[in-house]
């Protein structure tokens, strides 16, 4: 009887008080709805006071005003007490939860994800305080999502062939999409270049292959990885690894100090000449991270097929595996060079892969391709690819 207001709980007259002057003469047949009326008023007045020792401000959903993550939105209020909360999302066809912690009182801004695109979405709030008691918002709160871009070289076209959802892991999926324009490296315009670098993607999809967020940057995109903490980390082009969270802020970001590029305006300096494909956070809190630097090299190979051809003094890069902290200090290195023969080469040592990036003639020796930590036993496995090799380091 009651009409949902603005507010967390309704307040306006029932149809009964509307009609209670028309009442005269017919005092038996009204009576009962007035009682209802009365209880119910009383009821809501209740969940009214409820409400009001609670909130300070009602919940209220906007969109993300970054607008590098279109799929996401911000859920708002504050409250009186500490309250943990309790998201209940549909869009008409599936239906999720998000849950939050507990946190003290004041004023909050929720990060809500996991939306798909082109959809009308409604939520449900219900919050929880120290004792246990849950209250639930009776406000109508909707987002609709934005549809994914049209354009096919600002978003890709996904397909999907087949989907088994009793084989996956639980959770989404992140994968880093990226754009090149055809032909060798060091052969592309600058405009190509721009279009292959100046540009890259995270994308996010479900066990059904729909896209439930993404984050578009201005930088082409390696690896992806999720850090303790719940933020992303990721690492782009020009030696640049950048933590943000789901929202898409960047939180901080970090540049190799000692290389050719410029660093980023606020980036952490590294003590690293490059930092390349992606690093790995540690169980303490540091990262583990590949960095390759040039050394020159007396009597090298002038050909990868042609043992015979003549040799000269090359520029040969080579990997080392660093350890730094947050704060971009360096407190453990391994270098290739130091425990592999630089003469052992394999096909595509002479590609322009470090001529574009800061490094012109530079050979590439062992091409690191990843990095990873086993804390079974505190060692850190390598891929070189251009050694064919995968290397275990105590």
């Amino acid at each position: 009887m009651h009409r949902p207001s603005a507010g967390l709980a309704s307040s306006a007259p029932c149809e009964a008080e509307r009609r209670r002057p028309d009442c005269r003469g017919a005092y038996f047949r009204f009576l009962l709805p007035i009682l209802l009326c009365l209880t119910s008023a009383g009821a809501h007045a209740a969940e009214s006071r409820a409400v009001q020792s609670i909130f300070l401000s009602s919940p209220s959903i906007t969109g993300n005003p970054n607008p590098r993550v279109p799929l996401a939105a911000l859920l708002k209020f504050e409250t009186r007490i500490p309250v943990a909360t309790n998201v209940d999302v549909s869009d008409g066809e599936k239906r999720w939860r998000i849950d939050f912690p507990m946190v003290p009182e004041g004023k909050r801004t929720l990060p809500l994800v996991g939306m798909r695109p082109g959809r009308l979405h409604r939520f449900q709030v219900t919050v929880t305080d120290t004792a246990g008691r849950k209250l639930k918002s009776t406000r109508k709160l909707e987002f609709r999502t934005p549809p994914l871009p049209a354009d096919p070289f600002g978003f890709p076209k996904l397909e999907v062939v087949k989907s088994s959802p009793t084989e996956m892991e639980p959770g989404i999926t992140l994968m880093t999409v990226r754009r090149r324009a055809l032909g060798r490296a060091h052969q592309l315009t600058p405009a190509q270049r721009d279009f292959s670098v100046r540009w890259g993607m995270i994308v996010a999809v479900d066990e059904r292959g729909e896209v439930v967020w993404y984050y578009q940057s201005d930088r082409r995109i390696a690896g992806i990885s999720v850090l303790r903490t719940g933020n992303l980390f990721y690492h782009s082009e020009g030696s640049v690894p950048a933590e943000i969270d789901v929202l898409g802020n960047k939180i901080r970001e970090w540049g190799a100090a000692l290389g050719p590029r410029k660093l980023p305006e606020g980036a952490i300096p590294v003590e690293a000449t490059t930092l390349h494909h992606q690093p790995e956070e540690l169980p303490n809190g540091n990262f583990v991270s590949m960095m390759a630097a040039p050394r020159t090299v007396q009597n090298y190979y002038t050909s990868e097929y042609d043992a015979n051809a003549p040799r000269k003094t090359q520029s040969v890069m080579g990997d080392d595996i660093i350890e730094f902290t947050p704060a971009g200090k360096v407190v453990w290195r391994w270098s290739a060079f130091d425990h592999l023969d630089p003469f052992r080469i394999g096909y595509e040592t002479f590609s322009s892969y470090w001529w574009v990036r800061g490094f012109p003639g530079v050979l590439d020796w062992t091409h690191g391709n990843g990095v990873h930590y086993d804390p079974r036993d505190d060692s850190v496995i390598l891929s070189f690819r251009v050694q064919d090799a995968i290397i275990k380091v105590d």
